[in-house]
């Protein structure tokens, strides 16, 4: 038994196929290197304070419960209470301010436009998640690669996205008020599985209507394998696809 990547426990057989070039490659993979300075900080900061999904939950916890805190004024012991406070809050009151340093909730209002690229130029909303572009819709500046208005990223990232999500760029509407939990700037998509575990496998309450993840920073899917990490791209997860309709290719 050993860790994996994301400090889960895996079984593996000890084969010396394990030793050839492509297997090498796919431990590896990433839109990153492990010699990478960067990477090394990250990854020893991960191992100290977040060494498995349970550390890192837990961490996600109190850091939101502490930022509503301070954010607010308030003095809530309990997380329960906090959510239960943040309910009762504005559009307004919840606007996104782009700082993901911590944990926090914001809402997405009615009427917000996303984009999605796929293989298909149809959509079927069924009861289960979706993810949409964050960034090119919420911030002026970087502009999203999805939506091809970046040369300076879209020139690296672009061509790949395309062959594996699909040519057609999708635009679609929020059909209702919907409250996100934005996850810190140190759950990385590396760390996506725990995200994942959380807002859909485990359904943490905590998650509400969905979630945003800085999804190109440190980056394992393979399809990013030779691209550099990027900071403050943002995937958003609707949790329901039925709050959300198809505006338009």
């Amino acid at each position: 038994m050993r860790k994996s990547k994301k400090g889960i426990k895996i079984r593996i057989k000890k084969k010396r196929s394990r030793k050839n070039k492509k297997q090498k490659n796919y431990l590896l993979k990433g839109g990153w290197d492990e010699t990478d300075d960067d990477f090394i900080a990250y990854h020893d900061n991960l191992m100290k304070n977040m060494s498995n999904l349970g550390k890192f939950e837990t961490k996600i916890l109190q850091d939101l419960l502490s930022n509503i805190n301070s954010r607010f004024s308030k003095e809530f012991t309990k997380l329960d209470e906090a959510i239960a406070f943040i309910k009762t809050l504005t559009t307004e009151e919840l606007r996104d301010d782009l700082n993901y340093e911590f944990p926090k909730f914001s809402i997405i209002p009615e009427g917000t436009i996303f984009y999605r690229r796929q293989k298909t130029n149809s959509f079927n909303s069924l009861n289960r998640a979706i993810w949409l572009d964050y960034t090119g819709t919420m911030r002026l500046s970087p502009f999203s690669f999805l939506k091809d208005v970046n040369e300076e990223y879209t020139k690296d990232y672009l061509d790949k996205t395309i062959n594996y999500f699909g040519e057609f760029l999708m635009k679609f509407k929020v059909t209702k008020n919907l409250l996100i939990l934005h996850f810190p700037s140190y759950a990385s998509s590396y760390l996506e599985v725990w995200v994942r575990h959380m807002c859909i496998d485990a359904q943490n309450p905590i998650c509400v209507d969905g979630y945003t993840l800085d999804f190109l920073k440190f980056n394992p899917n393979s399809i990013y394998k030779k691209s550099k990490s990027l900071n403050g791209f943002r995937e958003l997860c609707i949790l329901n696809a039925e709050n959300v309709s198809l505006e338009s290719e």
